[in-house]
């Protein structure tokens, strides 16, 4: 928030979005929402998969950014490969 155009407007926002109405409008848009109090009828929520699954059997993840040179060599092979 300290970088953003308009801190305020993002507190407010980051605000929303944590709160019960947000997290509705999050699982509402078809997302997984973070909130154990907040139902999700279309899927699990992350809650739900913990409570069934185990917690020891459902792992978060971070993705890892590639490299560009990397990735624009993956580009260049799809390309070619897709004639």
């Amino acid at each position: 928030m300290k970088t953003a155009p308009h801190p305020n407007a993002a507190r407010l926002f980051l605000d929303f979005l944590l709160s019960a109405e947000g997290q509705a409008a999050v699982a509402e848009g078809g997302l997984v929402p973070y909130r154990p109090d907040v139902r999700q009828d279309a899927m699990d929520s992350l809650q739900d998969m913990r409570r069934r699954l185990g917690a020891d059997r459902v792992h978060l993840y971070r993705p890892v950014r590639v490299p560009e040179r990397v990735r624009e060599a993956y580009v260049a092979r799809w390309e070619k490969a897709a004639g």
